[in-house]
C-alpha cells in the first residue's frame, strides 16, 4: 500500500492464528481485499467476506504451490449469494452482515439519556411480501450505473416470473414476492427493505439514535419518547402497502438476533439470548466425524459467547451451562 491504512469502524486488523495452531477444516474465516474476484472480474473496492477454511490434503491437490505452513485456502461456505447484488445490498448504513458486526456497531454508542428506549421490529413475511415492480425499482434505485442497473433488474425479473414449484400433481406459479430458497432473496430483499428505509427515514422529523437491520429483523435506540416511538412505528406501518412491521419496546433489555441488549446505568451491555426451544442440539460426540470437528464445534461457541457477553461473570454463567450441554452429548471432560 501506498500509505499506512487508518483503522476506523469499518478498517480494522484481522487476527490471524499463531504458527503453531491447526485451523480446523470448516472453521470460518474473514478475507479481505481486493483484485481479481472471478475468472473475467476485477475491483478497486475493498471488499471482506466470509470464507471456510480447507482441509490442507485438498489444498494440495488443488494447488501444486501449497504449503501448509504458511497458507491458508478458504472457499465461501455461502455460495449461494447473488454476486451481482451483494455489493450493493450490503454498503447500505443499516446492513448488518452478523452477531459480530451488530456488536461491533453498539461498540460506537457512548452514554445514553434517561429516556432511552430499545427497540425491534420484524417484518412480516417479507419475502412473499415485495410486489415485483417495487422489488425491480429499488434495485435500479441502488445501483448507480444504469447499465449495470437495468441488466441486474432484467435478470431479476427473470428470476421473479419463473417461480415454478408442483405440489402432488399440479404445477404451480408463484406470481408475488420471491421465493424462500432461491439465490438472489436475501439480497433482492435487503436492497428492497433498504430502498424503502431511506425513503423513510428521510421524511422524518425525528430518527433512532441507531437504526440496524439484518434483512427483516430491526433494532433501534431510541430517545424521543415513547409516544413519538410508536408514531414513528405506526407511520413506518404504513409507508408501503405489503409491509407491516410488530414493535417491542424496552426501556431495560430487548433481544436480537442471539444477543440481549440492556441499558446499565447509561451503557449499553450485551449477553447471549437463547430461544425457549433451543435444546443445545450439537453434534453427538459418537456421531463419525473426525475429532477437529467436534473439537471446533466446542472452540466456535465458547468464541461465540465469549464475543456476545459484555460481563465477565455473565460469560462464565453461560459457559458452565454450555459445558454441561456438551458433557450431556459425550464430549470429553478436556475437550468441553
Amino acid at each position: 500500500m501506498w500509505r499506512s491504512a487508518e483503522l476506523t469502524e469499518w478498517v480494522m486488523p484481522i487476527p490471524l492464528p499463531e504458527a503453531d495452531h491447526h485451523v480446523s477444516p470448516g472453521s470460518e474465516c474473514s478475507v479481505a481485499g481486493w483484485g481479481r474476484t472471478g475468472v473475467n472480474t476485477t475491483t478497486d473496492r475493498l471488499q471482506e467476506a466470509e470464507q471456510e477454511v480447507v482441509s490442507d490434503g485438498l489444498c494440495g491437490e488443488r494447488n501444486r504451490h501449497y504449503n501448509p505452513t504458511t497458507m491458508l485456502r478458504a472457499s465461501s461456505p455461502h455460495a449461494n449469494k447473488s454476486a451481482f447484488q451483494t455489493p450493493y445490498a450490503t454498503s447500505t448504513p443499516s446492513y448488518l452482515r452478523d452477531t459480530t458486526d451488530f456488536l461491533r456497531k453498539l461498540q460506537s454508542i457512548g452514554d445514553l439519556p434517561d429516556n432511552t428506549i430499545l427497540a425491534t421490529m420484524d417484518v412480516e413475511a417479507l419475502y412473499t411480501n415485495i410486489p415485483h415492480k417495487d422489488g425491480l425499482q429499488a434495485v435500479k434505485n441502488t445501483i448507480p450505473d444504469n447499465v449495470m442497473a437495468n441488466l441486474v433488474a432484467e435478470l431479476c425479473d427473470f428470476v421473479l416470473t419463473h417461480n415454478y414449484f408442483t405440489f402432488g400433481d399440479n404445477v404451480y406459479l408463484q406470481i408475488s414476492g420471491t421465493a424462500m430458497g432461491t439465490r438472489m432473496a436475501p439480497q433482492y430483499a435487503n436492497i428492497f427493505m433498504a430502498d424503502i428505509e431511506q425513503h423513510f427515514l428521510s421524511s422524518r422529523p425525528l430518527t433512532p439514535l441507531l437504526y440496524l437491520r439484518y434483512i427483516d429483523d430491526i433494532f433501534i435506540i431510541w430517545t424521543h419518547g415513547k409516544e413519538a416511538l410508536e408514531e414513528f412505528h405506526h407511520d413506518f406501518n404504513n409507508f408501503h402497502p405489503t409491509i407491516n412491521l410488530s414493535l417491542v419496546q424496552s426501556t431495560q433489555e430487548i433481544h436480537f438476533l442471539d444477543t440481549t441488549v440492556l441499558i446499565n446505568n447509561g451503557h449499553i451491555n450485551t449477553t447471549l439470548y437463547r430461544k425457549p426451544t433451543d435444546r443445545y442440539s450439537y453434534l453427538h460426540a459418537s456421531s463419525f466425524h473426525p475429532d477437529h470437528t467436534t473439537q471446533s464445534i466446542v472452540y466456535s461457541q465458547a468464541l461465540r459467547y465469549n464475543r456476545i457477553c459484555s460481563n465477565p461473570s455473565d460469560r462464565d454463567k453461560h459457559l458452565q451451562d454450555l459445558d454441561q450441554a456438551f458433557l450431556q452429548l459425550q464430549y470429553p471432560p478436556a475437550e468441553a
